[in-house]
């Protein structure tokens, strides 16, 4: 027989919107879509999405551990030209 998990013993996961642009040579720009005021700016995609990763959870978990909804906006802010869409699975 398998072994089976409680609905409490698996962490939270969120769904994490990021829109990320080129606007000049080596410099990658991210903001999260369905979050107010997150941005940040890196040489690299990747780069940038190690820069969000913690921002967002560190954020999030504060909210849940004060007993509040986590901070995401529906619907999502609106994409900018130029933006390429990425989904970001954010476990805590």
């Amino acid at each position: 027989m398998l072994p089976t998990t409680e609905v409490r013993d698996v962490p939270p996961a969120f769904g994490i919107l990021v829109y990320v642009s080129t606007d000049e040579p080596g410099v990658v720009r991210g903001r999260v879509g369905n979050m107010v005021d997150i941005a940040v700016t890196g040489t690299t995609e990747r780069g940038v999405m190690q820069k969000l990763v913690p921002l967002c959870k560190r954020l999030i978990q504060e909210a849940v551990s004060q007993g509040r909804e986590a901070p995401l906006v529906d619907p999502p802010l609106a994409m900018l030209d130029g933006e390429q869409k990425r989904f970001l699975p954010l476990h805590l």
